[in-house]
Order: structure tokens, then sequence, then C-alpha cells
């Protein structure tokens, strides 16, 4: 049997887990190879939403994995329904048993769904989308308007109707699908949100959060509450900086806060931090190893976005066993984080609910903190590119030819 993935290009997280599933899948006997819609990932691309170049370091996975580069016949912007129109992908799909797609929101995804229900191609669907909940001040809505949100209920129902298994990532993932996929429950399989754990695992270094603690001059009782990925208005960082200043002065004098990455945000969230007189260290954005190497120097991962469904930093930040304070609107905080166990949980509209668990985590000893910590790290083993891999395996065993 053969198992083709369409993915849109390579991506940091994604890879490990495609070269787990062609080596876990050898042993079936089911032949893997992965046709990328794009190949802008390979180079040195500036993205204004991270105010940087994306820098993924992918060509050691990609030595490793049976691949091909469609060619991409749009007028090559990154983002847009038609930004992905990949015609010369046919060839590939009439050889395969199985198409794994990873989405819907380009003209290639649609393309290919309809040319594997003509060829009466198995289609696996993965999706990492959750239901979107607003708090009820925001201003500007991330709601679809009504029309909208009728022909996306149309269109995704398409692909799940066609698929034979959809692959869910996390419960909310799972809620999301139900929305759409009607009496076609029964395809639903759980697939887990995972990052590279052994990446993690080789970047953890003592000496490292030694020499970046020294170079960011921080005290031996300060608490360093980091943070890496885009600094944009829906990651809503400037609630934590709120939080903060809710604290009382003793402790916010100790609370040093580090924002690994760019974006619209920075020059904002710098000058609020400074008028609140809160310390405040953004890097600027950094190629993937570089933002895993600063994980060393925090005492605890914050994600106070308002619409976050599957953010991979966050098991990342779990490998380095830190305690994480996670916005509840994040797709996978019900399955990786558990209050008391590993971090708390809260509302990415309310400044005093989190301000009450950052103190709570101030004025825990060190030993608990290391035990909130290790518990993130126990936790986070169990969403492996591994495991996934299969479990996917374990699905497709039920297929024969």
């Amino acid at each position: 049997m053969k198992l083709l993935i369409i993915a849109c290009h390579p991506v940091s997280y994604q890879l490990p887990l495609f070269c787990s599933i062609q080596s876990k899948l050898r042993t079936l006997n089911i032949n893997t190879s992965v046709a990328f819609l794009d190949n802008f990932s390979l180079n040195k691309t500036y993205f204004s939403d991270i105010d940087g170049n994306l820098d993924i370091e992918p060509h050691e996975y990609l030595s490793n994995l049976t691949h091909t580069f469609s060619r991409n016949l749009s007028n090559g912007k990154q983002g847009g329904y038609f930004s992905r129109v990949n015609l010369d992908i046919l060839p590939s799909l009439l050889t395969a048993d199985f198409i794994l797609l990873h989405g819907y929101e380009y003209f290639a995804y649609f393309f290919i769904l309809v040319f594997s229900i003509i060829f009466r191609k198995k289609i696996i669907f993965r999706g990492e989308a959750t239901v979107r909940v607003e708090c009820a001040d925001e201003h500007v809505s991330m709601q679809p308007s009504p029309i909208a949100a009728y022909f996306k209920s149309i269109y995704v129902s398409l692909f799940l109707r066609y698929s034979h298994i959809v692959l869910y990532s996390c419960s909310r993932n799972k809620t999301f699908f139900e929305k759409y996929i009607g009496n076609h429950s029964g395809k639903l399989r759980a697939f887990p949100c995972c990052v590279d754990n052994n990446l993690c695992k080789t970047l953890i270094s003592r000496s490292k959060r030694q020499s970046l603690r020294s170079y960011y001059k921080v005290r031996d009782n300060d608490l360093v509450i980091g943070y890496t990925g885009r600094l944009t208005s829906r990651k809503n960082l400037g609630l934590l900086l709120d939080a903060i200043s809710l604290m009382s002065d003793e402790l916010r004098s100790l609370v040093l806060l580090v924002f690994v990455g760019g974006g619209p945000e920075a020059a904002a969230l710098a000058a609020k931090a400074q008028s609140l007189n809160i310390r405040l260290v953004i890097t600027s954005f950094l190629s993937h190893k570089r933002s895993l190497s600063y994980l060393n120097m925090f005492d605890v991962f914050c994600i106070p976005s308002l619409y976050d469904p599957s953010p991979k930093s966050l098991n990342e930040a779990m490998n380095f066993a830190l305690p994480v304070l996670v916005s509840d609107r994040c797709g996978t905080a019900p399955d990786l984080v558990y209050d008391n166990i590993n971090g708390f949980t809260f509302s990415p509209c309310d400044a005093s609910d989190l301000s009450g668990k950052l103190t709570r985590l101030c004025s825990l000893p060190s030993n608990s903190l290391c035990n909130l910590g290790k518990a993130s790290a126990e936790l986070v083993s169990r969403f492996s590119p591994d495991y996934a891999a299969s479990q996917l395996g374990y699905y497709l065993r039920g297929y024969e030819y």
C-alpha cells in the first residue's frame, strides 16, 4: 500500500512527525511519501507577522524523508485561498492508496479532494482548528460573518463527509469536527498534537541556562516568565503585563518577562512595559533551535492567547520541564495543562485571574516549581511523533487491498 501525505510546506513540527510516520508504516508494508505544495520555507523568507525571516532548519529531516515539491501555479503569495494551486500533483494521487490531507484552506486541497473522490482513493483528513470563543468585551470580532460561516460549514463538511478517517489533535479539535461531521462521527480518531520531543531534550542545558541568565542580568531570586512565538494582537501579550501590574510591588520587582519572538506588537509591548515599570526583554525573531535554547532560562512559560488551536510552543516548553500558565482558549489546554499539577489555566479576558495565578507561582518554593515542571515533562512525553505514527498505523491496519 502507498500513503501520500499532502502538506503545505516544510514546517518544523511536522517534519519529525512525517519521518516517524514513514518509519513506522514501513514495518506495515505501507510506503509513505510527502508532497509539499510549496518550498518557500526552505529559504529565509520574511514574514511581517513575526517581523523576521522564517528559518526552520529543515534539511536534517528532509534528507531522511521521501518527498517531492509540487509546482505551485499561484502568484507566489504566502496566504489566501488561491495561494496554493498545484495541478501537477495528480500523477502522485493516482499511484497512492491513501491520501492524508493536512487542511482545507487552499484550493489545492479541494482539487486533491475532488480527484481523490473520482479515483476512489481513501482520504485521511487532519486539521487542528477549534471552535472560537470570544471575550464579552472584545471590540474586534474574530468570528466569521454569518454568511461566511454558512459557506464554511458546507465546505468543511465536504472534506469530513468524504474522508474515511478524520484525525483530531486534541479534545477541542474533536469538538470542532463534531460540529461539522454530522452522522459520520465514527470516523474520528485521536492523533495527538506533538513536536520533536527528542530534539527538545538534546537542547536542555544547565550551562545555557546560566549563560542566558547572566547575559540578561537575572538575579538569584528573580522569576523569569517566558513566551516564544509571534507578537501579534491575537497572542494577547498585553494581558500578561496588565496581570503583573496588579501584583504587589515586592513580587512585581522579582518578575522578568522574556518574549522570544517578533511581530507588529513588539514596540507597543515594550512601551507598555516601560510605562508600568515592568522588566521586559524582547529578543526579536530567532531560528527554531535558538528559540528553543531560550527555554532553558525560563522558570515559567505563559501563553495568554485569545485563540490558539494547537500551540506547539506549549509542547516544547513542557519538554523543558517548565510549569505552564495557559489561556483556557488554547485548544490543547484541557489535554496538556492540569491545575496544581503542572501549572494553571486562566481566562485571557481577566487580568486579575492571571495575576492571581502568577502570585501563587511566585510564592511557591523552588522545589514546588520544580515538581510542577517535572509533571509537565511527564505529561508531554505521551504526545510524541512516534506515538502518533503508531496510532496512524493502527488505524490503517483494517484496510487491505
